[in-house]
């Protein structure tokens, strides 16, 4: 009798699929999909022992938005959650590919600077200008969309800051209210 063979094929493509996303969450914050603490530690941990053999200096910028607490209070969590949104995005463009833009939590941010320069006051000088670089990107208005007109004659009324190293910017709330009053209006910050 000749030896009978069994196959057994299983697709395994939702397992891998989970996993990814599993591995995924660990690492970067589910809003922003920016790198999170825990994939700071681990590329800063890199970031200087590439540093002590390139001996190239890098930077630390600490980013903090202030009165973030009152807004995401007063307007809303999903407006709240938009603003940290656009942050991360503004943060992504004004940085190079191999820096990195994380959020700590919250409305924590930190930008990673890498290889800025051999010589300390050229580094220093790099990381200013990538610092101004990101300021002048978060101080821009920013564009939050608003549910109902009735909480946009409230918001009209609110005062929003953004703190950053060079201290404490206000902003002005503004509704830019339609004639139609079922239209989506818009929030400006800036």
């Amino acid at each position: 009798m000749a030896p009978i063979l069994r196959i057994a094929l299983t697709d395994i493509t939702q397992q891998k699929t989970a996993l990814d996303q599993l591995e995924h969450l660990a690492f970067y914050d589910p809003l922003t999909d920016l790198p999170n603490r825990q994939l700071l530690k681990d590329r800063l941990r890199l970031a200087m022992a590439a540093s002590a053999r390139s001996r190239k200096y890098g930077a630390l910028l600490f980013i903090d938005l202030d009165n973030f607490k009152t807004l995401n209070d007063t307007l809303g969590h999903n407006i709240g959650d938009l603003l940290l949104q656009q942050v991360a995005q503004r943060l992504l463009s004004s940085v190079r590919q191999k820096d990195t833009a994380a959020r700590l939590g919250g409305d924590e941010f930190v930008v990673m600077l890498e290889d800025l320069s051999e010589n300390a006051q050229e580094a220093a000088i790099h990381a200013e200008i990538s610092g101004k670089k990101i300021l002048a990107a978060l101080n821009a208005p920013y564009l939050l969309r608003v549910c109902s007109v009735n909480h946009e004659a409230k918001l009209a009324k609110s005062a929003v800051g953004l703190r950053n190293a060079a201290g404490f910017k206000p902003a002005r709330c503004q509704a830019n209210l339609t004639a139609d009053s079922s239209a989506a209006s818009h929030l400006f910050l800036g």
